[in-house]
């Protein structure tokens, strides 16, 4: 029933309008995933060192939504997708074939992730719950990924404080980029199957999680305003930060033990913004986001169109409270790896002053290499808005022309030699099979 896909040749990318392209021979190929997905104009396509294929060529512009939530199981890639009225689908591609729907009206605040199994674990609003109007139930469904399949209820949740609106927003593609990648507000939700139970986020923007016992419906908070949770390589520990935005202490880095719950705090030489796993997890990787006091340099003319946009976006000219400086700041960005045995803090990646933030972050288990998103500063934006491509009385109508002048870039740091390789552009959520996989994609039919 499925249709044979076309494989695309690989050739140049820029900007205009040509296909994302993977790496080539002139770059260190060992570092490259051998297989990995993204999306691209809102279509999910399949990487490899050399090769390019388009797993959704057949829709309309209407029907492909929006994609989020890529996830991998061997040779099985699933991801949501969410369409104009904001309703999430789970859909499943199967050894590179033609994605199929699998579930149609997924929670829309919880991601997709395949159970240790093989089975796809997903999140239901439970619309039959009583209680009060704050009330928020949660079903938690696992389902075979074939076609038919039935899924099975394995649990629920409830939580009150999920149910208030997740509020916030920004006028700025930096941060519908870097929350693109990331999650609304620079946090992801998690919802992932352990030994220990169903870890899942407790609240919409992610800043609280919990652990469902299955057996018993039991659920705990996993110590206080622990966020951005990610499971370690053998399944035993998370791993996040600990923020508290109203006790005006920085976020730290800690570890949760999903035995003993006990918290472990570490004191790291800057503050984390993502965290990860080494692929070895005897280290902790994160990213660093600090503002500068410095501003973006700008032009008269380019000073003069900035304060026009937020004339239109505010309703009335900035004031000198509102804007002190008339711009945006530069930040430093980075990436550190702490060694959860010695302690050492060590810088591994230093971005240049263009870049806003690093985005998402995956330790490949087959190679000493780190593979990273990243977006840029708003230098090109502003350079746009000076030049007119975008009406000041009317920015929400110039949405994807405005993401086009901060487009994320994917690299592969290799954590032996410090070599930095550019993989792709253009291309959001692109997420590497950690599997060991063939080098490239099937020959062209």
């Amino acid at each position: 029933m499925f249709k044979k896909l076309v494989l695309f040749l690989v050739i140049a990318l820029n900007l205009t309008g040509c296909l994302p392209k993977p790496a080539s021979n002139s770059v260190p190929l060992e570092d490259v995933p051998l297989k990995a997905a993204g999306v691209w104009e809102n279509n999910l396509y399949m990487y490899g060192p050399h090769d390019t294929l388009n797993l959704t060529p057949n829709l309309t512009i209407d029907e492909r939504g929006k994609i989020s939530n890529l996830v991998w199981h061997g040779n099985s890639l699933a991801y949501m997708l969410f369409d104009e009225n904001y309703l999430g689908s789970l859909w499943i591609s199967v050894d590179m074939q033609t994605p199929f729907l699998l579930v149609n009206a997924l929670d829309t605040l919880y991601p997709v992730n395949f159970t240790p199994d093989g089975q796809l674990l997903y999140a239901m609003a439970n619309l039959n719950s009583s209680g009060s109007e704050s009330a928020y139930v949660v079903d938690l469904f696992t389902i075979v990924p074939e076609i038919g399949a039935v899924p099975t209820l394995i649990g629920s949740f409830r939580n009150d404080e999920m149910g208030m609106g997740c509020g916030g927003g920004s006028s700025l593609p930096t941060d519908w980029q870097h929350w693109a990648e990331v999650g609304l507000g620079g946090q992801s939700l998690v919802l992932q199957m352990t030994d220990q139970g169903i870890v899942h986020s407790l609240d919409c923007v992610g800043e609280h999680t919990g652990l469902l016992d299955l057996e018993t419906g039991r659920d705990v908070e996993l110590g206080e305003n622990f966020a951005i949770a990610t499971l370690s390589p053998d399944g035993t520990t998370l791993a996040g930060r600990i923020w508290n935005r109203t006790s005006g202490i920085s976020a730290q880095l800690v570890t949760v033990d999903l035995m003993t719950l006990e918290v472990q705090t570490y004191a790291t030489v800057d503050v984390p913004d993502q965290v990860t796993w080494s692929a070895d997890g005897a280290s902790l990787v994160y990213s660093v986001h600090q503002m500068l006091d410095t501003m973006i340099p700008m032009t008269a003319d380019e000073r003069a169109a900035l304060r026009d946009w937020q004339t239109a976006l505010l309703g009335a000219p900035p004031s000198a409270t509102d804007d002190p400086n008339g711009g945006f700041p530069l930040f430093a960005v980075g990436i550190r790896r702490f060694n959860l045995t010695s302690g050492d803090d060590t810088q591994i990646y230093q971005g240049g002053e263009d870049v806003f933030s690093i985005g998402r972050m995956v330790a490949l288990a087959d190679k000493d290499v780190l593979v990273f998103s990243q977006i840029p500063n708003l230098q090109d934006w502003i350079a746009a808005l000076a030049a007119g491509r975008f009406d000041p009385n009317g920015p929400t109508t110039t949405r994807q022309e405005q993401i086009e002048t901060v487009p994320v870039s994917v690299f592969a740091l290799n954590l032996h030699t410090q070599r930095v390789t550019a993989i792709n552009v253009s291309v959001n959520l692109y997420t590497p099979n950690r599997l060991v996989m063939p080098s490239s994609l099937p020959a062209n039919p």
